[in-house]
């Protein structure tokens, strides 16, 4: 709880396995709400070579 003690630093960002949050939605479906609506998103390039790289994970286009 380093970063609620003393803020953002450096030495924080260096521990970090991405620069940013590892966030993704593939699919947003709002049929549920009654509308004909599908939204897709692949994933970042950056997020792709992270799954590669350090994860061992190939993605399909």
């Amino acid at each position: 709880m380093q970063f609620s003690d003393d803020g953002w630093s450096p030495a924080l960002a260096e521990r970090l396995l991405l620069p940013r949050q590892a966030l993704h939605c593939a699919e947003i479906d709002l049929s549920p709400a009654g509308l004909s609506w599908v939204f897709r998103a692949p994933l970042a390039p950056d997020l792709v070579s992270f799954l590669a790289e350090r994860m061992k994970v190939g993605i399909a286009p």
